[in-house]
C-alpha cells in the first residue's frame, strides 16, 4: 500500500533512520536515501536531502520520500512537529513558556531589565537580547 508507513526492522542511525551499506562503495547510508534513489533516481543535486514526506524517519517507503532542499526539508519538520526548534531543541535552556514570560516582561520594561532576566533565568544577556529581537525561539510568541 503506497498510504502506509513501511518502517526500516533492522539496524537504524541517530534519530531512527534506516541503515543500510551500499555494497558497491562499502560506505554506510539512509536507507530512506536509497528508497528514495530506487523510485526517483539519484538526486539531480548533491546538496538535495532525501526527505520524509510523512514524518516518519523509520520509513523506507518510496512513495514517502522525495527530493527536497535543506529548506523545504525544514519546512516539512515544522509541519509535521519532527523539528527541534525551541524547547526541543537538546541543547535548550529555556522552556517556550519561559520564553513567552521575559518576551512579555521585556516589552514592558525598561531596556536594562535584560541583565536581570539573564541573571534570574540563568542565562547570558546575549540569549535575552537574542529573544528579545526574535534571534532565537522565533515560533514562540
Amino acid at each position: 500500500n503506497q498510504k502506509d508507513c513501511i518502517l526500516w526492522p533492522f539496524s537504524t542511525m541517530g534519530l531512527g533512520y534506516a541503515s543500510v551499506k551500499d555494497m558497491v562503495s562499502g560506505r554506510v547510508m539512509g536507507g530512506h536515501r536509497l528508497a528514495c534513489m530506487i523510485k526517483r533516481g539519484p538526486p539531480p543535486d548533491k546538496k538535495l536531502h532525501a526527505a520524509h514526506e510523512c514524518g516518519v524517519s523509520g520509513c523506507i517507503n518510496p512513495h514517502h520520500i522525495a527530493w527536497k532542499t535543506a529548506k523545504a526539508n525544514a519546512q516539512d519538520k515544522k509541519r509535521h512537529g519532527t523539528n527541534n526548534d525551541g524547547e526541543k531543541h537538546g541543547l535548550s535552556v529555556l522552556t517556550n513558556e519561559q520564553v513567552a514570560a521575559i518576551r512579555l516582561e521585556l516589552a514592558e520594561s525598561a531596556r536594562g531589565a535584560q541583565a536581570a532576566l539573564a541573571r534570574r533565568y540563568g542565562v547570558s544577556v546575549m540569549t535575552i537580547s537574542n529573544l528579545a529581537r526574535g534571534k532565537s525561539y522565533r515560533e514562540v510568541r
